[in-house]
């Protein structure tokens, strides 16, 4: 959840120094393609760890 909340603030942030001049369009997507990408990984890994738990308390079990 937070880092949900963190790639919110920067996209907002981002946003802003866009439309203020400060930044070019291809930094801020970059910026923005690297956040998410980020987080997807983090989904990921935090999926693979559930799996692998599940994994062996299913062996623990049998």
């Amino acid at each position: 959840m937070v880092a949900t909340a963190l790639s919110a603030c920067i996209s907002l942030i981002g946003a802003g120094l866009l439309l203020s001049g400060k930044v070019t369009e291809g930094t801020f997507t970059t910026v923005g393609g690297m956040t998410a990408n980020v987080r997807c990984i983090q989904f990921a890994k935090e999926a693979n760890d559930r799996l692998d738990k599940t994994l062996v308390e299913m062996k623990d079990g049998d």
